[in-house]
């Protein structure tokens, strides 16, 4: 499984088009760290599965 793309950080006075660019960037790398959580579980669920 590849590993997740790193959050992104904003300098310490970021103008407000940055910070809404970040945010939703982040965002991004969130929901796709979920979706590759889920993927896990479901993966984790069916090898379980098939040793019974």
């Amino acid at each position: 499984m590849p590993a997740p793309p790193a959050l992104r950080l904003l300098n310490s006075n970021p103008q407000l088009s940055d910070v809404a660019q970040v945010v939703g960037e982040n965002y991004g790398v969130c929901h796709e760290t979920a979706q590759q959580l889920i993927d896990l579980q479901t993966w984790v669920k069916n090898q379980k599965d098939l040793k019974q």
